[in-house]
């Protein structure tokens, strides 16, 4: 679950204060029409102010390199012309692709435009980002404040912009052409807008961040702290319209042909009656396109417009609608785009029995079929048809129902009785009452499935998965298992699932091995249903439908696993946005999974809002990983705890009840990133929140990222343990509780209740940094005294209601049952602070704690140095890992320099066996020379071969400020865990 972070979707927070001394700031823009060649040298851009003093982001000092920007207008564009100094020897310009994640990662600027200027009002909630880089690519989103305070992107906002780029001796230059339509400016606009430009220069490590606005947070994402741009004299009167409500309706059959309503609505935001040229264009996925164009005459204020569309093929539409006004010839109403599905069907039909996979399980005895039928005929003809259900079982004995139809929508049920086992045929037809033709007819197979032990289905009602016909929640790692060590670690910690790609690497009797050994502990275990790493790699790339070779290769595997009582459930997708896997793709794969094996759901993991929705038709479970990305700034990042609840609703929502939503929270550091190194781990409490605050939401289900990051940090390896046990004693409660109605008077407090039995239990989590007091009511519950997990106390309700102050990351479960664990934070929080101590190690002289530091070639990952000098030698922990033979091209060392010169006799490498997933024929490590140093020269002390985990080398004390280990053979693979250094 390595996700790449994403700053385009914010630079987390960091929550220090900057004073800028009673500074103000603004720009003005100036007419003029510039030739957009990346060069802003000519005589327009001349006349134009400049404006520079960029500052580190975060900090009141001076940017390292000088950033300077004009900006100029006409009445159809804005224009900016960009001058970045740098040393040009290590330009970062890979990326070439438009809206490509990597633009970020490149030298490049950014512009925000917040045309809506306000004060904390709906007017600041919507702002524009665009970044380029230095190799002419950019990046174009629109943004948009969540309910709960997030930032959301809007990628389908992709106006025509005109980039281009120029480099020189001394830096590189961009100009820019923004077109105003595109910008949303209905209502009256007084020239004024708020906005920002930014620099990502990638000449140092980490990154230098900087800013032309003084942002008072570690954020660019600051759209209400944004200076004025002044002076835009344009003609806004062409954009004074709004468009809404866009939006296609089922299709029908008219007498030429599919036809398809399309709804929209038009406001007229100027004083009089005014003409608009409105084009609606529906273009398929093979080029071929309709459209219609009207002239429109509309009054002041909002009007609906209803336009049937015809399209030529059914399949994936992009739907587009804008407007011109035909007094000037301009561009009036920006194209608003969206992608709509478009069947020729008369009849539609959802099965609501059986709810998940057209299957009942073998504990499922409702003997009724039921759903809901969608006829899409014009309203006059609906008295004039019927639907005839029947329903066929493997003998041939079938059961038929006429039902009148009740409307467009018409819910039917059909009594089958007690079902046997095997696959029946059900048939939904759309008749004509006259004659019985059938016009349209929905066929779909039906399961009554036989008994299998471990098979997981969902259950609707409760929102979960069922394991052998019981409540499961799922609270489970990812990369856990390469060794016996963390089998057997798991179940001691109150973990029960876990996560690993054991199927890619080694195939069907590698993933069965690994089954056995979960099943001997009791634990779940899900996987790929890739037999092989190179499906992933290659040949499922950038391809619209996998090969009838690939299906075939898929469906032998899941054959050869599918029956394991252990196997939990198949992973279909790790951020397939990221990764150049179509939705199409993953589409026909979980089809086909869903026929190999129906007693095992597929699991589809995203890491942005709009693939949650778009990669949703891939899998039953959906399991977005919404990471905070944590600062080491006190306090950075809790804003950001709302990102896991606003992901969680739109997972739920986007899995229209057909599946359940699990989570993946951040348990672990960007840190581990080379750019990235002020970054941290979640604390303890954060963790906690992430998690109940997923419970609020409706997530019925957890798998931590990642198992080896977390045995390195003490708040996690101590407070995980301790997180999962509470989880797991809220499962009853979670999964077969009834939800009470809660409301809290804060927005920033969230909250939810259950009920079971005669027991209430509510959460409630804070998600924002400082403290606020707010009012908890659960609607008909009882006063009195409720137990407060983890605290130790009591608080009292009275008429269902409680007023209590919540601090930063506060999270809460009050009950009025049995507590869901006597365990205290308190003393968890000691339990944390006593085991930072003892990695420390008495007398260990290359403790990162004590102020040793740790540097290594180049040729090492980017797992965290930090980590060989942590004091953590867990199995499976974190360290340095160099891949490859050791050679002059690739070096492998490591040097440990302490704070002051120290005696040193023993030096101890702490090596890891990857016992599990690296087959060793012998247990030959590497050889290694050891150095030390005194001054610019080095020494040799030692050298020898590895052949166990731990490796000490004694030697006759010397006195030094630098320890070297070379590897100068090895296997191909060394992972360093820990190195250690004492006087003797």
């Amino acid at each position: 679950m390595n996700s790449p972070f994403s700053r385009s979707v914010a630079v987390c927070l960091a929550l220090f204060t900057l004073a800028w001394a009673g500074e103000t700031q603004g720009a003005r823009a100036e007419r003029g029409t510039p030739v957009i060649d990346g060069a802003p040298t000519e005589a327009v851009w001349s006349s134009a102010k400049r404006y520079g003093d960029f500052v580190k982001l975060g900090l009141a000092e001076p940017a390292s390199v000088a950033t300077e920007f004009s900006v100029l207008y006409d009445d159809e564009n804005l224009y900016f012309g960009v001058r970045c100094r740098q040393p040009m020897a290590a330009l970062a310009a890979r990326s070439r692709t438009r809206d490509h994640a990597g633009i970020f990662a490149d030298d490049s600027v950014e512009i925000f435009l917040n045309p809506f200027v306000g004060s904390g009002d709906a007017q600041v909630q919507r702002y524009f980002q665009i970044a380029v880089s230095v190799s002419g690519a950019w990046y174009d989103t629109a943004k948009q404040r969540g309910d709960l305070g997030t930032v959301l992107e809007e990628p389908s906002w992709n106006p025509d912009l005109r980039v281009r780029t120029a480099l020189g001796a001394e830096g590189w230059s961009a100009e820019i052409a923004i077109p105003l339509a595109p910008l949303g400016l209905g209502r009256a606009h007084g020239g004024s807008f708020a906005m920002n430009l930014t620099r990502n220069w990638q000449g140092v490590r980490p990154t230098e961040w900087s800013t032309w606005a003084r942002l008072s947070r570690k954020n660019f994402n600051l759209p209400d702290e944004f200076p004025r741009l002044e002076g835009i004299d344009a003609d806004f009167a062409p954009y004074r319209w709004e468009l809404s409500g866009i939006l296609l309706g089922a299709p029908q059959r008219g007498p030429a042909g599919l036809v398809v309503p399309c709804h929209f609505e038009l406001e007229n935001l100027g004083a009089s009656e005014r003409n608009l040229e409105i084009t609606a264009r529906l273009t398929a996925a093979n080029g071929s396109a309709v459209e219609r164009t009207a002239l429109l005459s509309v009054k002041p204020g909002r009007q609906g417009v209803d336009w049937p569309l015809e399209p030529r093929i059914e399949g994936l539409h992009d739907l587009e609608v804008w407007g011109r006004d035909p007094a000037t010839g301009r561009d009036g109403l920006y194209a608003i785009r969206g992608k709509n599905r478009i069947y020729d069907s008369l009849l539609e039909v959802a099965l609501t029995a059986p709810a998940y996979r057209n299957a009942f399980f073998s504990d499922e005895n409702s003997g009724k079929v039921e759903g809901e039928a969608t006829v899409n005929l014009e309203e006059s003809r609906l008295k004039s048809h019927a639907l005839r259900l029947g329903f066929t079982g493997p003998t041939g004995k079938s059961l038929d129902l006429t039902v009148d139809l009740a409307g467009k929508r018409t819910p039917w049920s059909l009594a089958v009785g007690a079902l046997e086992e095997g696959a029946y045929r059900l048939s939904v037809e759309l008749v004509r009452r006259a004659d019985l033709a059938v016009l349209a007819a929905v066929t779909n197979t039906i399961r009554k499935l036989p008994r299998q032990e471990g098979e997981v289905r969902y259950d609707r009602d409760r929102n979960a998965m069922r394991v052998d016909g019981k409540p499961f929640l799922p609270v489970g790692w990812y990369g856990a298992g390469d060794s016996e060590a963390d089998f057997d670690r798991l179940p001691a910690t109150h973990f029960n699932m876990l996560y690993n790609g054991v199927a890619i690497w080694k195939g069907a009797a590698g993933t069965l091995a690994f089954l056995d050994k979960a099943k001997s502990r009791g634990l779940k275990f899900m996987t790929w249903l890739y037999p092989n790493d190179r499906m992933l790699k290659e040949k499922l790339k950038d391809v619209d439908h996998p090969s009838k070779e690939i299906l075939a290769e898929i469906a032998a595997f899941m054959a050869a696993v599918r029956s394991h009582p252990a196997l939990l459930g198949w992973y279909i997708a790790d951020e397939p946005e990221y990764n150049r896997l179509r939705p199409s793709c993953l589409e026909d794969i979980y089809r086909l999974a869903r026929e190999v094996d129906p007693h095992h759901p597929v699991v589809m993991l995203n890491c942005t809002a709009p693939a949650i929705r778009e990669y949703r038709d891939g899998g039953d479970i959906l399991m977005p990983d919404p990471y905070p990305a944590f600062y080491k700034e006190p306090l950075a990042s809790r804003v950001d705890i709302e990102k896991v609840a606003e992901f969680v609703s739109i997972a739920k929502a986007a899995n229209l009840g057909r599946g359940p939503v699990w989570v993946t929270p951040e348990a672990f550091t960007y840190a581990n990133e080379p750019a990235f190194k002020d970054r941290r781990y979640p604390t303890f409490d954060e963790e906690r929140a992430m998690s109940l605050l997923a419970l609020v939401h409706g997530a019925t289900g957890f798998c931590y990222f990642s198992y080896p990051s977390h045995l390195n940090a003490p708040e996690l390896f101590v407070g995980m343990p301790a997180l999962a046990e509470e989880l797991q004693a809220l499962a009853p409660v979670i999964l077969d509780g009834e939800r009470v109605a809660v409301s809290s008077s804060s927005k920033e407090v969230q909250a939810a209740c259950w009920r079971l039995g005669t027991a209430y239990t509510l959460i409630a989590v804070h998600t924002r940094e400082g403290s606020v007091e707010a009012t908890l009511t659960v609607h008909g519950g009882p006063g009195g005294a409720w137990t407060v997990g983890m605290e130790e106390r009591s608080a009292v309700f009275s008429g269902g209601a409680l007023r209590e102050v919540f601090g930063p990351a506060a999270a809460r479960v009050y009950t009025t049952g049995k507590p869901a664990t006597r365990r205290t934070a308190t003393s968890i929080r000691k339990e944390i602070a006593e085991h930072g101590i003892a990695l420390g190690k008495k007398g260990n002289l290359a403790f990162g704690g004590g102020g040793a530091k740790v540097a290594c070639s180049a040729p090492a990952t980017a797992d965290t140095l930090s980590s060989v000098v942590d004091g953590c030698t867990q199995p499976r922990s974190m360290g340095i890992t160099f891949r490859g033979a050791p050679s002059a091209q690739n070096p492998q060392w490591v040097e440990v320099t302490f704070p002051k010169r120290a005696t040193v006799g023993r030096v101890v490498l702490h090596a890891m066996l990857p016992e599990f997933v690296w087959k060793l024929d012998s247990p030959y490590l590497f050889d290694y020379r050891l150095s030390w140093r005194d001054g610019a020269a080095w020494t040799p002390l030692a050298e020898g071969s590895a052949d166990r985990g731990m490796i000490e080398i004694a030697f006759p004390p010397v006195a030094t400020e630098s320890l070297w280990v070379e590897f100068v053979k090895s296997r191909g693979r060394i992972d360093l865990v820990e190195v250690e250094a004492y006087g003797k």
